[in-house]
């Protein structure tokens, strides 16, 4: 057995299992560990980037939430009560964005104080997250701009038919509104 053999036989083993040429599954799975790798330091350097230009401290529990979802190709992504912020919000975003994260179906962005900026910017990452069929934005600080937005999206995304922005001060005319919109896409979908 090979915990039997003494240390300069197992480095010769090792040695000679590194010079054997690869099989195609194990050249696949390489390639796609460094892909992951490669998609990894990205996303992490989009974040960085981002915190930096609205002069904030990156969160590394965020950075790590949004690389277990992106590498690990998470099918739900559940950052509630973390507190982001509005700004911290906009970077992970921004981030998640760029990760391709496209088998992602559900998000929690729950009690995160949330504003209308980084709704604007969910808007623009939901089109590469074609998946996605729910958005829980509740306990948050969007208010009629943002929930415009909201509306807009759901009209565009193929998928989402799911938004709960309660607990946000969202006039009732609007909150109306957006749930009209949330209904005729739940028939439309099937999913009411």
């Amino acid at each position: 057995a090979f915990c039997e053999l003494d240390y300069a036989e197992q480095n010769r083993a090792v040695m000679v299992s590194r010079n054997e040429p690869r099989s195609e599954a194990e050249e696949d799975t390489a390639a796609g560990e460094d892909d992951d790798q490669l998609l990894a330091e990205k996303v992490s350097k989009v974040y960085q980037d981002q915190c930096e230009k609205m002069g904030m401290t990156p969160s590394e529990l965020a950075r790590n939430v949004l690389l277990q979802t992106v590498v690990g190709k998470a099918q739900s992504l559940e950052v509630n009560e973390m507190y982001l912020g509005n700004r911290g919000a906009i970077a992970f975003l921004v981030a998640l964005g760029q990760g391709g994260a496209k088998e992602l179906q559900e998000i929690d962005l729950s009690n995160n104080g949330v504003g209308n900026e980084a709704i604007e910017v969910l808007a623009s990452v939901l089109p590469r997250l074609p998946k996605c069929s729910k958005v829980d934005l509740s306990r948050n600080a969007i208010s009629e701009p943002g929930a415009k937005v909201l509306i807009k999206m759901i009209q565009s995304h193929p998928c989402l038919y799911l938004v709960d922005a309660s607990m946000n001060p969202i006039p009732s005319y609007t909150r109306v509104r957006l749930k009209e919109v949330l209904s005729s896409k739940a028939k439309r979908l099937g999913k009411a």
